[in-house]
């Protein structure tokens, strides 16, 4: 199992460190799909519970 690498700012400068991440999630998923390995997607499924829990949709 790989896990997606994730961020979940808690601060605003953090929100700039998502164009350094995106291609390292990128890698991650690729090396799943090519060695048939479960992703966990933890950035996607984590943003969607902080969007969840603050009632945006």
């Amino acid at each position: 199992m790989l896990v997606e690498p994730f961020l979940t700012p808690v601060r605003p400068e953090q929100h700039a460190w998502s164009p350094d991440l995106d291609p390292r999630i990128a890698v991650v998923r690729h090396l799943a799909a090519e060695h048939g390995v479960t992703l966990a997607p933890a950035d996607g499924l984590l943003a969607q519970a902080w969007l969840d829990a603050v009632g945006v949709r």
